[in-house]
């Protein structure tokens, strides 16, 4: 027997018979060879539990928890089954937007970090380069000499800020 839910999941306009193959019903679908091993399981006489299985239908796909425990005779002899299968998929829809969405977030701010290392190397070239510009300047209104031991170490230190940045980008 089955309830609403799963009728309209599983079941088509046709009866099912009995002997029927389960994967005509059930169809095929993510960790679902699981499925059938728990069902043979249960079928020698163990309680199988917590078997997450993805149903792939023409609706679409389904997550479903299933637990199974045989259905035994007087003696204790297996003679069928009982399957309790819940109906997942939102509760999965949402976790996988959930890890989508911390992935994103983690992502920005790996962004925002990079951009901050970056933006220190740039800084300091433009401070460099002005630094010189104005020794430049003043030395062509002065008529004087340019210090080029200061101008050298400025463009050392401008190609150490060019390495850093390098180094950060690779």
């Amino acid at each position: 027997s089955w309830n609403d839910r799963s009728s309209q999941i599983f079941m088509s306009d046709e009866t099912i018979e009995k002997g029927a193959d389960l994967r005509d019903v059930f169809g095929d679908g993510k960790n679902f060879q699981r499925f059938y091993d728990g069902l043979s399981s249960a079928l020698l006489g163990n309680v199988v539990e917590n078997l997450e299985v993805q149903v792939s239908r023409e609706a679409g796909s389904f997550d479903y928890i299933w637990n199974v425990a045989p259905h035994c005779n007087v003696d204790d002899e297996p003679m069928g089954l009982i399957c309790c299968g819940q109906d997942v998929t939102e509760l999965k829809q949402a976790q996988r937007q959930i890890t989508q969405s911390a992935r994103l977030t983690a992502m920005g701010e790996m962004t925002t970090s990079i951009a901050h290392e970056i933006n220190q190397p740039l800084t300091i070239i433009r401070l460099a380069l002005t630094n010189i510009l104005r020794k430049i300047r003043r030395s062509l209104e002065d008529g004087g000499t340019l210090e080029t031991a200061d101008i050298s170490a400025r463009l050392v230190r401008i190609d150490l800020q060019v390495s850093k940045a390098s180094l950060i980008t690779e």
